[in-house]
């Protein structure tokens, strides 16, 4: 087991808490293709239990860990993986391919809850100036902001289904600065509602924390699928999604991850007929 798996408690509750017996659900996220000039924003993670997590992270770092590789990689990142860079650079298409077989399995096999969001950030930028104006007055005006409220409502919602005194820790990777205090903004503000579901929300490094890696895969392989599905003139080295992991990313959309133009101005409709201040839909 990693050591790391170990401290997650405190890392998401704080050393205050670290005596505290309860039951505790954590999630692990990480965003694909969320820099500036990109046409979609991805994130993606997984929800689980510690025990989960940690027989997930002793199964992934058995795969790395395997002597058919040309160099034991310090992580998984699948960007490095698809295009054969960093530590995957020398890897010969076979080998990048058996790799990301091997960790799907693991994932796809894990029974852990697979949850993610989707933004057409060219879609965002066709709504007018009052549609996007109303959508920012309740913390819905940007990528990070739909995504972000989509992972934190649906985590607390799926905490509550498995629970009613379960709480949830959240983990990201590390982001840039502003996006990090973005993702702290909506913490606090969640926390004054449900601090008593919202344990914390923490953020680490991914090659320190497996399951940070699997969001890495799972929100890549989100992003390249609709990609190709919406710009199908977009070509780029890729490695094939296989059957048992096409499963986790295909239920992400429809359950209400994807933010479309449609869906976009159908949030602006909701908000046009509530009360304002709720920061939320």
């Amino acid at each position: 087991m990693n050591p790391s798996m170990r401290d997650l408690f405190v890392l998401t509750h704080g050393f205050e808490s670290k005596g505290k017996l309860t039951a505790v659900l954590y999630g692990f996220f990480d965003g694909s293709s969320t820099h500036a000039g990109s046409k979609i924003w991805t994130l993606c993670g997984f929800l689980g239990n510690l025990n989960e997590f940690q027989e997930f992270d002793g199964k992934w770092q058995a795969v790395l860990n395997k002597r058919d590789w040309p160099n034991r990689p310090k992580e998984f990142h699948m960007y490095d993986c698809v295009h054969a860079v960093g530590e995957f650079e020398g890897w010969r298409f076979a080998e990048r391919l058996a790799l990301f077989g091997d960790l799907s399995n693991i994932v796809a096999d894990s029974g852990l809850f697979a949850l993610g969001s989707i933004v057409i950030v060219n879609d965002l930028e066709r709504l007018s100036s009052e549609e996007l104006e109303l959508l920012n007055s309740e913390g819905l005006g940007n990528p990070i902001d739909l995504t972000m409220q989509y992972i934190i409502q649906n985590s607390l919602r799926y905490a509550r289904e498995r629970s009613a005194s379960e709480e949830i820790g959240l983990m990201f990777d590390r982001e840039n600065p502003e996006a990090a205090q973005r993702i702290l903004a909506f913490s606090e503000h969640y926390r004054k509602e449900f601090g008593n579901v919202l344990a914390g929300i923490a953020f680490g490094e991914s090659e320190k924390w497996t399951p940070i890696q699997a969001a890495d895969m799972l929100a890549y392989c989100t992003y390249r699928l609709e990609l190709r599905r919406r710009f199908l003139g977009e070509a780029e080295p890729d490695l094939p999604v296989l059957p048992c992991f096409a499963r986790l990313i295909l239920q992400i959309s429809p359950n209400g991850g994807g933010y479309d133009i449609d869906s976009m101005r159908r949030l602006v409709d909701l908000i046009k007929n509530k009360p304002k201040g709720n920061f939320s839909i």
